[in-house]
């Protein structure tokens, strides 16, 4: 814990740059050592004896964090397909537990039953990480789609093209690299835009990420919305 404090101290001084040169020679293994002494504290015996007692902890931990993460997302301003796949990717524990439960075990809070059941619990959960983030993937893509295909994509399309054209002060023709590059400088100054490209893979990644970038010839799309 006293290590931990002091790198988050450091790395807002001058010195950040000096300490990341000098312990980069043994970052890995102290990391490595690290999860080496953690892994001496699990029981994974534990998913045998007590199935149901590690599947109910595992399950509550994780359906916790997916539901306020999500909350909170949703409260950000994110769509739901979006705030729910940020919170099965971040629902499981992090690491820092094993700091804490080790420290919580060696002061008396926690038995030591107590202390390897809770650090069972967390990393069976951040083994589910790869699983949850391809169903958080998966499931965004299919709510997307039912989305566009329960609505009148076309209209639907014309009005949030009008409504961005409405606020928008810059209006960017092509989606590419480039204008990747112009639309996060304009962010970077709070300046509203708006994008068109005719690429539909480029749109698809753009609008899951609920950018304000549309499909179709910039001229056409631009000319409907006004018109209508």
């Amino acid at each position: 814990l006293g290590a931990f404090v002091a790198g988050v101290a450091l790395s807002e001084t001058a010195y950040r740059e000096s300490v990341e040169v000098a312990i980069s020679p043994i970052r890995e293994d102290l990391l490595g050592l690290f999860f080496i002494t953690v892994g001496f504290g699990i029981d994974l015996s534990l998913v045998l004896t007590k199935p149901l007692l590690v599947l109910s902890a595992v399950s509550g931990l994780l359906l916790c964090k997916a539901l306020v993460t999500t909350m909170v997302c949703k409260a950000a301003g994110l769509s739901f397909p979006n705030a729910q796949q940020v919170g099965l990717l971040v629902c499981q524990a992090g690491e820092f537990a094993f700091v804490m439960f080790g420290i919580a075990r060696e002061v008396g809070v926690f038995s030591a039953q107590q202390a390897k059941l809770l650090l069972t619990v967390t990393s069976v959960s951040m083994a589910c990480t790869p699983l949850l983030a391809r169903l958080g993937q998966d499931l965004r893509r299919y709510l997307n789609e039912r989305k566009e295909d329960n609505g009148t994509r076309s209209a639907d399309l014309l009005g949030q093209v009008r409504d961005k054209l409405e606020g928008a002060r810059v209006i960017i023709c092509g989606y590419g690299r480039v204008g990747e590059l112009v639309a996060q400088l304009l962010d970077t100054k709070f300046v509203p835009w708006i994008a068109f490209d005719v690429d539909e893979r480029v749109v698809t990644e753009a609008r899951g990420k609920d950018l304000p970038v549309f499909l179709g010839d910039v001229l056409q799309l631009v000319e409907s919305a006004s018109r209508d």
